[in-house]
């Protein structure tokens, strides 16, 4: 690992007030790994994934994915901190893991009220609070405390039926978004969100993607989520800025992309390892996450076939 990357993220633990030491797996001398406390008890681990600038510094595929599922039934959180958020989205990835350990203003969601809002206003928050940035979303929604102030959104997709288990067909929706303001967490922000959605659109069952490079989403439980299904890894290829992108196209415009020639030339070859070898000669490597997890919440009965 560079010393640039790892020395950021200790100097600014330090500054935080915060104790951290690297610490090995067993079998590795690996130094990628940092221990943090907080004083409340908290216990992160950081898995710090610097980014590739050779062939040489391509870690395997399932590495995180697999550092994940070591981690899983620890009491200690597993977070896999890519350079590149570090530096591009600074301020959601700090807040994200003062958040984690302990640190945050706590807003109750009794003190806010929910309604309805544009696209704009959704997106506009998402890429100021969300790591994941925006999407496009049937139903948006948004919390405001009593200053007027938006604090909290969620976003929900259109409805599609799904039958459980040979069942009913069910009225499903995904829940696409859900953040809070940085530095703040919404104290039940996420079920008034859920509960203004479901007067609008009846739904039996919503679902939603937790994202494992940032922990098993645990919380999610104490509110009804159960996990439904492991997503495969995401691959992506950092290129000579620093920087992840995704192969192919998509929906998203917020989504970084291979360059237009490179994604041209990409299309035109047979296999994964001729694409790999293509895209290093132009100095993108792969790289791999931790995978996701789908989650459900059941808003009604499945009713079960006779």
């Amino acid at each position: 690992m560079r010393p640039g990357f790892g020395s950021d993220v200790r100097r600014w633990l330090h500054e935080e007030g915060y104790r951290s030491r690297h610490c090995n797996r067993p079998g590795s001398s690996s130094s990628n790994l940092l221990l943090v406390r907080s004083a409340a008890a908290r216990v992160l681990v950081l898995h710090l994934l610097t980014t590739p600038r050779s062939t040489a510094d391509v870690v395997q595929p399932a590495a995180t994915a697999m550092l994940t599922e070591e981690f899983a039934p620890r009491r200690q959180t597993l977070i896999n901190l890519w350079e590149d958020q570090w530096s591009e989205h600074s301020g959601i990835v700090r807040s994200r893991l003062l958040t984690k350990l302990g640190r945050s203003e706590r807003l109750m969601a009794r003190t806010t009220t929910a309604r309805r809002i544009d696209a704009a206003t959704l997106d506009t928050f998402l890429l100021d609070n969300h790591l994941w940035g925006a999407t496009k979303a049937r139903y948006r929604y948004g919390l405001y405390d009593r200053s007027g102030d938006l604090v909290a959104v969620a976003s929900f997709s259109a409805r599609w039926k799904v039958r459980r288990h040979g069942g009913e067909p069910r009225a499903s929706h995904e829940l696409i978004r859900y953040c809070s303001r940085r530095g703040e967490t919404v104290v039940g922000g996420i079920t008034k969100l859920i509960a203004a959605f479901r007067r609008d659109a009846s739904p039996d069952e919503i679902v939603t993607v937790i994202d494992r490079d940032w922990g098993e989403g645990g919380g999610w439980s104490t509110i009804g989520f159960q996990p439904l299904k492991s997503l495969p890894q995401v691959q992506f290829y950092v290129g000579p800025d620093g920087r992840r992108c995704h192969l192919g196209g998509g929906p998203n415009p917020h989504r970084r992309r291979l360059p237009d020639d490179l994604a041209s030339a990409v299309e035109q070859l047979e296999d994964a390892t001729a694409v790999e070898r293509f895209l290093a000669q132009h100095s993108y490597y792969p790289v791999h996450d931790a995978g996701a997890q789908r989650h459900l919440l059941k808003l009604t009965q499945v009713e079960q076939p006779p």
